[in-house]
């Protein structure tokens, strides 16, 4: 009896004793520790096989070798040589009658100047690239790698602590920066650093042999709602046009994201926003001349399609999101006019409305969309239903005949329906 009370007291023992966590192995590095399951599946291939030529591990950056990319480096006087160039300009050799000549010599003039002032360079993007790699810290590895070279040991000591130094100091440099990025108000940053810390790559769609055929299939989809059928003629407008006055360009030029991606006309926004005082002139000339004869240059006209996947499986081509880089300086324009829109539009909007409207945004919908449906809910017997619609493409598929009924049915000028019936970027997609 008492061997049987005795043997249930050390299973009652043993059973309350917390199970012992496995240790991790101190000797698996990083890189081991990321390739585990490679390293074991090669290694039962290699005991099924007995052959030691199958038990071969092949290096990251051997494995995905560097690649070749092609960016334009500013000098440090880069862009007051552009203001040099720009003010010192003969701007009245451009004109022409035909505003498209003109818009077209104009803006290759700009592209041309800055072409001649950038330095082209090709350099090699290696896999394993690491974030806090600085071109200091390049010149440190190759000093590291001379003295090496040339035997003489007092200078290979030498430099290979200040390569030591270097990465410290480089790694510190990058982790102010990460700091930097989180603690900032920009919400531009603060994505970034995250990036950062989490390792995120998004989707690469980087091929080394594009495709052209996958290129043809995307723009036939992305321009599949395009209508070549006769449209109705622009709508007739008095001579009373929108002017646009040279303080309104000047500030319009200045609010140019430097970031934002070149247009097809390669005329990059750190000139538009540097040189905006040499530029406001010729601009302003143009972009009046346009709303008057109610033409928008092709060259204004003209996208570039990069397609963004929507998913990391892509399966059909609509898992791809359409990004349109279009000109800069007509995305100015554009801001001005849609001022002028919406400075002529009645105050009878629906106060539910707030999409393309001043100082509103989704949070605020959601917010009345929550507060109306609980008040709702707060009379016994009563019920809610929300109806959410997502339309596909739905800029795309504006008809613009109707869209010229209901701007003039909202008073617009004429002479601004006129303009927006001949803007039709999706003409010219590539």
């Amino acid at each position: 009896m008492e061997c049987t009370q005795l043997s249930c007291y050390f299973s009652v023992v043993f059973d309350l004793r917390p199970a012992r966590a496995t240790p991790s192995n101190p000797w698996l590095s990083e890189v081991l520790r990321e390739h585990r399951t490679e390293l074991r599946a090669a290694e039962r291939k290699w005991r099924k096989s007995k052959d030691t030529s199958d038990l071969t591990y092949t290096p990251y950056i051997r494995k995905n070798k560097p690649t070749i990319r092609t960016i334009n480096t500013w000098p440090v006087d880069a862009l007051s040589q552009l203001q040099d160039c720009f003010s010192t300009t003969e701007w009245s050799l451009f004109e022409s009658l035909d505003v498209e000549e003109y818009t077209e010599s104009v803006l290759s003039y700009i592209t041309f100047c800055t072409v001649n002032v950038t330095v082209t360079k090709r350099i090699r993007v290696f896999p394993n690239e690491k974030p806090w790699m600085t071109s200091e810290v390049r010149h440190l590895i190759r000093d590291r790698n001379t003295a090496f070279r040339s035997g003489d040991r007092a200078q290979y000591s030498s430099a290979r602590a200040n390569l030591r130094k270097g990465i410290r100091d480089a790694k510190v440099a990058y982790k102010r920066k990460i700091e930097g990025h989180i603690m900032d108000n920009n919400p531009r940053q603060v994505w970034q650093g995250l990036q950062y810390i989490s390792n995120y790559k998004g989707h690469n769609i980087t091929s080394n042999n594009p495709d052209a055929k996958m290129a043809e299939e995307l723009n036939s989809f992305f321009a599949r709602f395009e209508v070549n059928g006769q449209s109705a003629p622009p709508p007739a407008f008095t001579s009373t046009s929108l002017s646009l006055q040279e303080h309104q360009v000047r500030r319009a030029l200045r609010e140019v994201n430097p970031r934002k991606a070149a247009g097809p006309d390669g005329v990059p926004g750190k000139v538009l926003r540097a040189c905006a005082d040499q530029l406001t002139g010729i601009l302003t000339k143009i972009f009046n001349i346009s709303l008057t004869r109610a033409i928008v240059p092709s060259c204004w006209k003209s996208t570039t399609i990069i397609p963004v996947p929507k998913t990391s499986a892509r399966k059909s081509l609509n898992d791809f999101r359409p990004i349109a880089l279009t000109s800069l300086v007509m995305k100015c324009l554009e801001r001005l006019v849609a001022q002028h829109i919406k400075a002529c539009l009645p105050p009878s909007f629906d106060p539910h409305q707030f999409a393309y409207r001043a100082n509103r945004s989704t949070e605020d919908a959601i917010a009345i969309t929550l507060h109306a449906t609980l008040s709702h809910l707060e009379h016994s017997g009563s019920y809610a239903r929300l109806l959410f619609i997502d339309f596909s493409s739905a800029f795309n598929t504006i008809i613009p005949d109707i869209l010229i009924k209901k701007l003039l049915g909202l008073h617009l000028p004429p002479s601004t329906c006129a303009w927006i019936k001949t803007f039709s970027p999706t003409d010219y997609n590539k």
